[in-house]
């Protein structure tokens, strides 16, 4: 599902890189449902690959790079371009660099969507290395010892305990 929620946010932000009349628009709606579907899918994901020992913690650290990543592409990223491109433009107005127009964000929205689509490859890499995992009864493999790294140690039971202390 990851894998199709990330294409859809990168059409978002393929309509603001390219705007269209009402693109704006569509594109928040876009953008916004890409993230909500990305969010619920993040508490999935981070179950299946880590497990629930830590669960808590690893799902706000993951839960936390969602900001830290557009901090970055945004803050790091979209404010150097749009003064180099304000630069290229001679665009000053009252000793401020001011761009106006589609052009200013363009390539750093470019560069967003490009990110977006590796996120939906490593999605689709990993979709694929765990495919055969997945199919058929996972629960029965783990049953029948298939998996033996993966087996749970079972606790031992009171009588277990107490037995194994009087020997």
């Amino acid at each position: 599902m990851n894998l199709f929620a990330l294409p859809v946010s990168c059409l978002g932000v393929l309509l603001i890189a390219f705007p269209s009349e009402n693109g704006i628009y569509m594109a928040t709606v876009i953008i916004g449902f890409s993230y909500g579907a990305q969010m619920t899918l993040l508490c999935t994901i981070t179950s299946e690959i880590f497990g629930l020992k830590y669960y808590a913690t690893l799902l706000n650290c993951t839960q936390f790079a969602t900001p830290l990543g557009r901090f970055l592409l945004d803050n790091k990223l979209t404010q150097p371009m749009y003064h180099l491109e304000a630069k290229r433009l001679n665009m000053v107005v009252d000793g401020n660099l001011v761009c106006k127009g589609t052009t200013c964000f363009r390539g750093s929205f470019m560069i967003v969507a490009a990110v977006l689509v590796l996120g939906a490859l490593a999605s689709y890499v990993l979709a694929r290395r765990t495919a055969k995992f997945y199919k058929g009864d996972v629960y029965k493999k783990f049953k029948d010892g298939k998996y033996k790294s993966f087996k749970v140690q079972a606790k031992a039971t009171e009588t277990e305990k107490a037995s194994s202390s009087d020997q």
